[in-house]
């Protein structure tokens, strides 16, 4: 057989492969001759071994990440349907080679091998269910419905009736969380951040839980592309003056990577005008734009199940979502379409774009009345779609000024945060903030 490809580059080549191997409570390898010998074995690596599946013909659709920068991300789908024909991925097949069977909750990840770029990963995630198809007159075929690590992690349900303690911090809490759902420690990655949290039951969800806490920090969680669960603190996507986007879409200058199609609404669900954070509904706190409810009315942000521990760390938040989804911001480009079929440049941008960078691109687009938009957006969102013949994608995207570590920006407005309130200060945090994300 040979591999997997595109037929329409030879730029980057399509791949995916299947976990082999016990992860979740991994401890002393138990591997001794390419088999499993016992059937409580573990494997003793922090990832499985990887068999490569790629030589069966397949196609791949994921939805991954989040409509804006304000909201939670969701936990992150794959749909990848194989070529089955020698019954590889029947039930209860058992594969000679490997010594193993297919079957859900194994691991597999789905990506591309680039000739510059190198081997990319778009997903890696875990298999929820196995659906085998066969069709008279048909080659076989087997559907791989996956979830990414933090759909993984929200299989576990707690209903403990326990509490976790008063003041702790929001990165313990959710590390706690996470081992309440036995997460392997190396799998995860979690920013430290001086936000508290008050006490809280630990009953429901384990996902839902730690987004509640990430929430409560003013910062995100989510499934990394590398099959990790990752905790980023508050202002994670700060970016410093000067430094360049990863590409320019558009059609006003030689060099822009022209989309096939954009999405540019302005709507006032869109904008917030009325900020109401809090720990319930009782006590909640609102924050108003007066200015922008005279021009747009109430558009409410609402967030009232918050464990922040202070009234200003709440005020902070609540700030931050102010300045992030005001007025001033709209209208904004939410999406964009690219097809990898229309050149290298096309391959490129689709293979390097990474939501939990995350990827900021200059959008631009100029008709024959005019400069019709021209800013720099944050991927906040992809949904890809590929197989042999085709690789498109939608793109979320959404306005990436208010993280741009520059005091002074949007008509003067600055964060009202203790450590937005001088220059010195931004650039010190925003570096910090880099330092992280560098070694994450």
């Amino acid at each position: 057989m040979t591999l997997s490809r595109f037929t329409f580059t030879d730029r980057a080549r399509p791949i995916a492969q299947l976990g082999i191997g016990e992860v979740r409570n991994s401890s002393t390898a138990a591997w001794d001759s390419a088999r499993w010998d016992n059937a409580a074995a573990r494997w003793g690596g922090n990832d499985p071994s990887w068999r490569d599946v790629s030589c069966e013909q397949f196609s791949f659709e994921m939805i991954a990440g989040r409509r804006a920068a304000t909201d939670r991300f969701e936990v992150a789908t794959g749909t990848l349907y194989a070529r089955n024909v020698s019954g590889w991925a029947d039930p209860h097949h058992f594969d000679a080679p490997t010594g193993t069977t297919v079957r859900p909750g194994q691991q597999m990840r789905v990506g591309v091998d680039h000739a510059t770029l190198g081997r990319v990963w778009l997903f890696h995630g875990y298999i929820d269910a196995i659906t085998p198809r066969y069709e008279p007159g048909e080659p076989d075929t087997v559907q791989f419905d996956l979830i990414d690590a933090l759909g993984e992690v929200n299989r576990a349900k707690v209903a403990s009736g326990s509490t976790l303690a008063a003041s702790e911090t929001v990165h313990y809490r959710i590390a706690r969380l996470l081992d309440h759902a036995g997460w392997p420690v190396t799998r995860r990655h979690l920013d430290n951040t001086t936000f508290t949290v008050i006490a809280s039951a630990i009953n429901g969800q384990i996902a839902d839980l730690v987004s509640q806490a990430a929430d409560s920090a003013g910062g995100a969680v989510f499934g990394r592309n590398d099959g990790w669960v990752v905790f980023r603190r508050q202002d994670w996507q700060t970016y410093l003056a000067g430094t360049p986007p990863d590409g320019t879409i558009g059609n006003v200058e030689p060099g822009d990577l022209c989309p096939q199609g954009w999405v540019r609404p302005f709507a006032r669900a869109d904008i917030t005008t009325r900020a109401i954070f809090g720990r319930d509904p009782a006590t909640a706190r609102t924050h108003d734009d007066p200015a922008g409810i005279a021009t747009y009315g109430i558009e409410p942000f609402e967030r009232t199940d918050l464990l922040t521990s202070t009234d200003a760390e709440l005020d902070q938040i609540a700030a931050r979502v102010m300045q992030t989804r005001a007025a001033a911001t709209a209208p904004r480009v939410r999406g964009v379409t690219i097809d990898a079929r229309h050149g290298d440049a096309y391959v490129d941008l689709l293979t390097s774009l990474d939501l939990f960078k995350p990827s900021r691109y200059r959008c631009r687009l100029e008709l024959d009345r005019g400069l019709v938009f021209d800013a720099e957006h944050f991927a906040t969102g992809v949904h890809h779609r590929l197989d042999a013949h085709g690789w498109a994608a939608d793109i979320n995207l959404d306005v990436a000024a208010p993280y741009l570590a520059n005091p002074g920006h949007w008509d003067g407005a600055t964060w009202d945060g203790a450590v937005w309130s001088d220059v010195a200060a931004v650039l010190a945090e925003a570096r910090a903030l880099l330092d992280d994300r560098e070694s994450a």
